[in-house]
């Protein structure tokens, strides 16, 4: 670990106490696998002190069907009883909801007072929920905004739930990241959103007091002086590198500079990572479709400050006509790039079977000592040209039901691979890389279109100027990720000893 990285753990280590913020019990949610025992037995394995019970609370235009008086006093008795369990094995267990009209909506502050009121209101959208009862005691947060449709009017939210870690599903952080940047909202969320028990663990929201009542959890979100959790990794929930202030408003943007002393003391730690680098890159197969695509991501990549991109395009055909063309295409977007004013490396994406390995450190010439070796499996391309200066990164290691090949030797994994169309498991990535102390841990958007520019980035603090230095800077592990345009800490690990039972 670095002097940096040692000063930014010491920073880091205060927020010790970890809230899971999106999670569902049966059968106040008929979705979920976890009776009220199992539910506070999961998280309390995962080390967390204290939950929101945000339960399916369908009352409105919703394709699940609307509760009716019984099962809603079956809602609140539910809750009750996780309550009573967490009391007996010192996990804090507060009242939330997810409410449910046409958008999904995490509710905090509420009580079953409230609950009950919105159940009697006859109110059947979630615009005239937020008109009637949006206060500064409760928090409307939209859950999932990309998942099944279009986010709901930020005027009618506090924020959004950008980094919802659900293992089942396609969340498109980015886009959410995206979304909540240009409507400038105040807060953004992290959540598991628990139904199973092997879920546990994927998030959280790390704080430095343990709310123990919905007023004293409000204030925190309120302070948003707390950081994020994922996969067992601190993330900073806002944007160290922006100081902008909200238009017309004497607050912070959510994408602005945290106005906590701490945030204060890490910025000038994280601002000496200013080199930006996409990582995982399809660029090269774009020209054989639209030349000007590529050069727009360039662009694209340009306008948001990335200084280098490594072009990693699929290779499948190991032979001598398929490297020359490869390696002609990427001349090609090297030339493009050098137009631009972007700096592009080679790299390649190896095909084996289902799972693919990305490549660094590599020039192009490298292609045809491939091709020469003419490789059966994975594990004979690694025998040959493995254990160099030549890294070999698995990419996005569980997409599709896909799980990483323990025995299979790599320098690194690719545990945040930020494609938005796909569900790539991301906490569950960035936990298995931890698990087998896989010594190299990376992000990558897996570009392939303009609109997905800045779904991730390696933040480094000098600019590789070759594909070595490129490799040598990953060995290094001298570098911060960034996720949905926030920084996360790879090889900054959070105590599982550190956060206390609640007291």
């Amino acid at each position: 670990m670095t002097d940096i990285h040692a000063k930014l753990q010491q920073l880091l280590e205060p927020y010790r106490y970890k809230i899971e913020m999106h999670a569902h019990s049966y059968p106040g949610s008929l979705c979920s696998e976890l009776s009220p025992r199992d539910f506070v037995r999961v998280l309390k394995e995962q080390n967390y002190d204290g939950v929101v019970l945000t339960n399916h609370f369908v009352i409105g235009q919703s394709e699940e069907p609307i509760m009716q008086p019984d099962t809603f006093e079956e809602y609140l008795e539910n809750y009750r009883e996780v309550r009573r369990i967490g009391e007996e094995e010192g996990l804090v267990v507060l009242l939330g909801a997810e409410i449910e009209y046409e958008y999904d909506c995490l509710l905090y502050g509420v009580d079953e007072d409230f609950l009950r009121e919105v159940y009697n209101c006859g109110i059947r959208t979630t615009a005239e929920f937020s008109a009637r009862y949006r206060s500064p005691e409760i928090l409307i947060i939209e859950a999932h905004p990309f998942r099944h449709n279009f986010p709901l009017n930020a005027e009618d939210l506090d924020g959004y739930e950008v980094f919802n870690l659900h293992d089942g599903a396609a969340n498109a952080i980015h886009f959410a990241a995206e979304h909540a940047k240009k409507h400038n909202v105040r807060y953004t969320m992290v959540g598991t959103d628990l139904h199973h028990g092997e879920h546990a663990g994927n998030s959280a929201l790390r704080a430095k007091v343990l709310p123990k009542t919905n007023q004293e959890l409000i204030e925190l979100l309120r302070s948003r002086d707390y950081l994020f959790e994922i996969g067992g990794k601190y993330l900073l929930p806002y944007d160290p590198f922006d100081p902008d202030e909200a238009d017309g408003e004497d607050i912070p943007s959510a994408h602005a500079v945290q106005d906590t002393a701490v945030f204060a003391e890490i910025k000038p730690y994280t601002d000496q990572y200013g080199c930006k680098i996409e990582m995982h890159a399809h660029i090269g197969a774009m020209l054989s479709s639209n030349s000007a695509s590529a050069e727009e991501v360039l662009r694209g990549l340009k306008a948001r400050g990335y200084e280098a991109v490594v072009v990693t395009d699929l290779f499948t055909d190991f032979s001598s006509a398929a490297a020359e063309a490869y390696i002609d295409r990427f001349e090609t977007v090297r030339a493009l790039g050098d137009t631009v004013g972007i700096r592009v490396l080679f790299g390649v994406e190896l095909v084996f079977g289902e799972r693919s390995y990305l490549v660094y450190g590599a020039s192009p010439a490298w292609l045809f000592e491939l091709v020469r070796c003419t490789p059966a499996s994975y594990r004979d391309c690694y025998t040959a040209l493995g254990g160099g200066e030549v890294l070999f990164v698995q990419a996005h290691p569980f997409r599709n039901g896909n799980s990483p090949e323990d025995e299979a030797p790599i320098d690194g994994i690719e545990a945040c691979n930020m494609q938005p169309s796909t569900n790539n498991r991301l906490a569950a990535s960035v936990r298995y890389a931890e698990s087998q102390a896989i010594p190299i841990v990376l992000a990558g958007t897996e570009l392939s279109a303009a609109n997905e520019v800045g779904a991730s980035a390696l933040l480094a603090r000098i600019c590789p100027e070759n594909e070595k230095d490129l490799g040598v800077l990953l060995r290094s592990r001298d570098y911060l990720l960034e996720i949905g345009g926030r920084i996360l800490f790879p090889y900054n690990n959070i105590n599982a000893d550190s956060n206390s039972a609640a007291v």
